[in-house]
């Protein structure tokens, strides 16, 4: 049975020296509580990345300046809330 490591002379959550072991699925749901949170941070930085590249496509795409046409109103889109 695995046991908290000891800070000082004391093991966090324990009173006095008095060590708590960990149950095998109190382990396993801490190892999986630990990888689904870093599954989470990584599809975060995904998803900022591929953002970031989505954004700067549809930006490149868009025209720099509209004709004027006469008797004719233009309207354009800005990608994902850019102004």
């Amino acid at each position: 049975m695995p046991t908290v490591p000891r800070i000082g002379h004391r093991s966090p959550g324990t009173r006095g020296r008095r060590s708590v072991r960990f149950t095998g699925d109190e382990v396993q749901l801490a190892q999986e509580m630990a990888a689904h949170a870093a599954r989470c941070l990584d599809n975060a930085r995904l998803y900022g990345r591929e953002r970031a590249a989505a954004r700067a496509l549809q930006a490149s795409l868009l025209p720099g300046r509209l004709d004027a046409v006469p008797r004719v109103e233009i309207a354009r889109q800005t990608p994902g809330g850019v102004p």
